[in-house]
């Protein structure tokens, strides 16, 4: 195929459409934008418009001619707004005539007056709103009280009042997609003990647990030394053990948390055989935003107090995985090696395919992979049950000098049997690493699952740094992947000016001059000098994306909240439709790091945005599923099939039993055998 060739047909015409449109600030609106700010004036009545700007004089002249203090805006009354921000004046005034305290819209999650100052910490509000006779214990929509929303929003102040005054502190509960939260839960997870002394003192339980932890734990995995301290004093015992298993030496070893760790273990907690053994798992194999160094750390402690694995003592929930693993998953080179010239075998796979030499190149660890190396090759190119190879797993993390120790090994290269992509893939996301391969004679234009070649996926996911070398190699720009696309086509989709400079920068004249016309690039020389200069301009709102997707990839989710971070604060993010992807890539987040309310508010929160979207509804099962809710995940699952064209059942089947196995892989949910079996009968629902 020319190079002529390969560029027709890209959909370039539609940019064509962006001449046809409006400028802005022509003074202009369109139907829509004015029936909108008709609306809007509406919505808002004078009075409420006083209490938004503070105005008390207009405020006071309105409610002396009449004014309707029962008018909503956003299904919120004028008392609400002047409760909400803290104007005492205001609710004195509307609550002189009459103004409903307890008022919410049935059909909306607007909370009452007392609760929106609760709150938001205005105390002189909520003494004035309860003076006046509002239910103390009044339930919201939401299913929360006005203490709920003091303790949620660590407002000390107004939870000591509201406890004072006689508000029910020992059963209150929240219904959170379908898991119901105590209040003490909720009150460890603010920080402030003295909100946490306060409820206890007034009879709240610190018993009761949720998602199978107790606050104790809670406590433990954030590190709260303060609060661990005080409920250890109030009796809980730090050996206390869940149903499931769990003690706080181990969630505080899930957590990465030394400081806690010590501190259970001034209290007795138990540390030799199963229960050290089970804390060193969590430590090493936690998916919470821990960060290696504090994992290290924490095995070390671990290891030095005893917790070591002791053959005699079954461990069922993690099959497979020896004292000999456990050390090279650590990374903790002494230890590895201390097994290692024990007599530990280096070629032992966990039940997931796992080897030492993989979970030594994963963590980068040159020392082990050397030692491993020495002693034996026979598992240099065996993949685990992601189908991955060690040198698969070092690519695009690992240094240098470890990547070419893995090749000096012989380590296979252009496998094209791999179900998602080879490893040359891999690589993309390291310059160095991309030019090793390509030293060693690797097929430039193998394909993955999706009939990408590597330069098509580099330009997909937006990887400059990859398509020069590639380029200069020999790689073939013309190939397109099994949706029609080639690697201009990507470059294009995402307007990325310097992806498209790079690929064009030997093609025909004619054809370079229309293509950077329509991209409307005018510059592509300059373009091209300042990156090979070293500069770089600032990443688009989908080149982010792309970075963040790397990275969860390979189970980095620090690195992955960070490139979440960054697109939130980008322009782009502010459209409603960027705005859905990246709550929903958050929600998913949050799941894979054991935080279920913000995976739950985010699954809320995606569908309020887009109804009908199947991902959002299928981010919610998971929820339910992670959070012990197996039959209301069920119910849910089966009516969304019930509520889609048969067509769409086997994929969405097909997607959740993807999501579940990977949720089960991640440690987040135990096998589920009825919803496994209803997975694989699509006829219980209804089309």
């Amino acid at each position: 195929m020319s190079f002529r060739s390969a560029w027709q047909g890209t959909g370039l015409g539609l940019i064509l459409l962006l001449g046809c449109m409006v400028p802005p600030g022509t003074g202009a609106l369109t139907g829509m934008a004015l029936a909108q700010q008709t609306a809007d004036e509406a919505a808002t009545s004078p009075l409420i418009q006083a209490i938004t700007d503070g105005d008390l004089a207009r405020f006071e002249q309105l409610l002396a001619t009449g004014a309707e203090i029962e008018q909503r805006a956003y299904a919120q009354t004028p008392l609400i707004f002047a409760a909400a921000s803290g104007q005492v004046q205001m609710v004195r005034h509307l609550l002189s005539k009459g103004a409903e305290t307890d008022s919410h819209a049935e059909e909306s999650h607007a909370l009452p007056a007392l609760h929106r100052a609760a709150q938001e910490g205005h105390l002189a509000v909520v003494k004035a709103l309860l003076a006046h006779g509002a239910s103390i214990d009044f339930v919201s929509n939401k299913g929360s009280t006005a203490l709920w929303e003091a303790v949620k929003h660590g407002q000390y102040a107004v939870v000591r009042e509201l406890l004072t005054r006689g508000a029910n502190a020992h059963d209150q509960k929240l219904q959170l997609s379908g898991m119901v939260k105590p209040l003490m839960i909720e009150a460890v997870q603010q920080s402030d003990t003295r909100i946490l002394k306060a409820l206890v003192q007034a009879g709240a339980d610190i018993h009761q647990p949720y998602n199978g932890w107790t606050p104790l734990m809670y406590a433990a995995v954030s590190g709260q030394a303060e609060a661990v301290r005080y409920l250890l004093s109030q009796g809980l015992s730090a050996n206390d053990t869940t149903p499931a298993g769990w003690t706080p030496l181990m969630a505080a070893a899930a957590g990465g948390q030394l400081e806690i760790l010590q501190l259970l273990a001034t209290q007795g907690a138990e540390i030799q055989g199963r229960p050290g053994w089970k804390a060193l798992l969590q430590s090493v194999f936690s998916r919470l935003s821990v960060t290696q160094i504090r994992k290290e750390e924490t095995v070390r402690w671990l290891l030095a107090r005893g917790a070591r694995y002791d053959a005699g003592v079954p461990v069922p929930d993690h099959p497979g995985y020896s004292e000999w693993l456990v050390a090279v998953a650590s990374n903790v080179t002494e230890w590895g090696l201390e097994l290692l010239q024990a007599g530990a075998n280096p070629d032992q796979k966990s039940p997931d395919g796992w080897t030492a030499l993989m979970w030594a190149a994963c963590n980068n660890n040159l020392a082990l992979t050397e030692a491993l190396l020495a002693r034996s090759t026979r598992t240099l190119n065996a993949r685990n049950s992601e189908h991955l190879t060690a040198l698969d797993l070092a690519l695009g993390n690992a240094s240098d000098t470890l990547v070419q120790t893995l090749l000096n090994a012989g380590a296979a290269l252009n496998e094209a049997a791999q179900s998602t992509q080879p490893s040359l893939f891999r690589a993309l996301e390291k310059e160095s690493h991309l030019k090793l391969l390509i030293a060693r004679g690797v097929q430039l234009n193998i394909r993955n699952d999706r009939g990408q070649t590597p330069l098509i996926r580099a330009a997909d996911q937006i990887m400059p740094s990859a398509i020069r070398p590639l380029l200069a190699a020999g790689a073939d720009r013309n190939l397109r992947d099994h949706s029609g696309k080639s690697a201009l086509d990507y470059a294009l989709t995402h307007n990325h000016s310097l992806l498209i400079c790079l690929l064009m920068q030997d093609a025909p004249p004619d054809i370079a001059e229309t293509i950077y016309r329509r991209a409307g690039i005018t510059g592509p020389a300059a373009e091209l000098a300042a990156y090979q200069k070293g500069y770089k301009t600032t990443p688009s709102f989908a080149e982010y994306l792309a970075l963040a997707d790397r990275h969860a990839a390979k189970g980095r989710f620090n690195s992955t909240a960070k490139a979440y971070q960054w697109a939130r604060q980008h322009p782009e993010a502010k459209t409603p439709d960027n705005q859905h992807t990246l709550t929903l890539r958050l929600g998913l987040l949050a799941l894979l790091t054991w935080r279920f309310d913000e995976a739950a508010a985010s699954a809320r929160q995606a569908l309020q945005l887009k109804p009908e979207h199947i991902p959002a509804h299928l981010l919610e099962i998971h929820v339910r599923l992670c959070s012990g809710q197996q039959t209301e995940a069920r119910q849910q699952y089966e009516k969304l099939l019930a509520d889609l064209p048969s067509v769409l059942h086997p994929t969405v089947q097909a997607q959740l039993q993807t999501d579940f196995e990977m949720l089960t892989r991640y440690g987040l949910l135990p096998e589920d055998t009825a919803f496994n079996s209803l997975l694989k009968e699509p006829d219980t629902a209804s089309d």
